[in-house]
């Protein structure tokens, strides 16, 4: 028994909180993350609202900076197809990149993504965004 028997140690490294060998942790804090995957990439979205992606390039894990730039901050959600990805930011507009026959490509709908969405869902190459009102978005 050490002197952090019954304390939260959140942010603490396992050398740090004095752990050795032998001794028992009752139970481990991870920080939440949504994580959502193409066939060929990741995409994370951290608790901080800032998406992060990995993978290969062609399966759309290494993003173009104007999309980089818009997944910084206020990201609210992050969904996948099995070739692209969307994201929803804070006031509900949807950022989109990846392959264009599997959901990439936004463009005869982005009015309707500028804002109020409010969640999306995926088949294997399209999305559908609901809004506030209920209405759907289909691409």
């Amino acid at each position: 028994n050490h002197g952090n028997a019954g304390q939260l140690l959140d942010g603490m490294t396992v050398t740090n909180a004095g752990l050795r060998s032998g001794d028992c942790i009752t139970a481990v804090k991870l920080a939440s993350l949504h994580v959502c995957a193409t066939e060929q990439a990741f995409a994370v979205l951290t608790n901080q609202g800032k998406v992060v992606t990995w993978g290969h390039c062609q399966g759309f894990g290494d993003i173009s900076p104007s999309v980089r730039d818009q997944l910084c901050a206020d990201v609210l959600g992050v969904y996948s197809t099995s070739h692209a990805f969307a994201a929803i930011k804070a006031g509900g507009s949807v950022v989109v990149w990846g392959g264009p026959s599997a959901g990439g490509d936004c463009s005869a709908v982005q009015d309707q993504l500028a804002a109020g969405i409010v969640t999306i869902h995926s088949t294997k190459y399209a999305f559908a965004a609901i809004n506030a009102e209920g209405g759907v978005v289909v691409w």
